[in-house]
């Protein structure tokens, strides 16, 4: 789909949106990444990982997808929270560990801030590579756009983490990558086998496979996280 410029009404800039790169030695190799703000007070940190062929750049565009990286990272830094986008190469297994590197400092610097992880698209690979791995503990809550899911993604998720990890997903009843009634009929079979567990899903009706990043509302899904990943929400 074409990438149009939002019109400057949506967008809100300043100095305290701006975006420091750095650079994590891993044992796959360096991963560069950029920050925005910093978690104080056990604010939360939220991880973007974008999808094929793209790089930490695309999380920190203003512009693109109706300005919907801007108000995430709004809402994060005016709340004292934590924005960080990844480059996650070709979202392999290697570039699954280095962003695992990345996760276990992150809450080994702010044990009590809330970890969010956000994977768009074929970046959800690395949702999911994470999410069955032994860093699923260090993460907090998973956030899935246009990404593909699977009923034993979920059950390996839960037996290794031993409990169950708040996770959004969000998916365009037009996307032609992934198929929405596949992730609509994964998340049912979630919501059968263990109804109690914190799984949430929003489709857009005529959304296509990049309407997720667009339309998501922020400020409703982090509400909706803060409040599922209490530790009463866990089963």
């Amino acid at each position: 789909m074409p990438e149009r410029r939002v019109k400057r009404q949506y967008v809100e800039l300043g100095r305290d949106l701006e975006a420091h790169e750095k650079q994590l030695a891993t044992p796959k190799g360096p991963l560069r990444y950029a920050q925005v703000g910093a978690s104080s007070r056990g604010q939360p940190i939220l991880v973007f990982v974008h999808g094929r062929n793209g790089d930490r750049r695309l999380g920190l565009n203003d512009w693109t997808f109706g300005g919907n990286f801007n108000r995430l990272k709004n809402l994060l830094v005016r709340n004292g929270g934590s924005y960080i986008t990844v480059d996650a190469g070709q979202l392999g297994d290697a570039d699954a560990e280095k962003v695992a590197a990345l996760l276990t400092q992150l809450k080994n610097e702010s044990a009590t801030s809330e970890l969010i992880l956000a994977c768009a698209s074929m970046g959800g690979q690395i949702c999911w590579s994470i999410g069955i791995g032994p860093t699923v503990t260090s993460i907090d809550a998973m956030v899935l756009l246009g990404s593909d899911s699977t009923p034993q993604r979920f059950e390996a998720m839960r037996r290794v983490r031993g409990s169950a990890l708040p996770v959004f997903m969000a998916h365009g009843t037009r996307d032609k990558v992934y198929a929405f009634d596949r992730q609509l009929a994964a998340f049912e079979a979630v919501r059968k086998r263990w109804p109690a567990d914190p799984v949430r899903f929003v489709g857009f009706d005529d959304g296509n496979h990049g309407t997720p990043i667009r339309m998501v509302d922020w400020r409703d899904t982090l509400n909706w996280i803060a409040a599922s990943a209490s530790p009463t929400a866990a089963r």
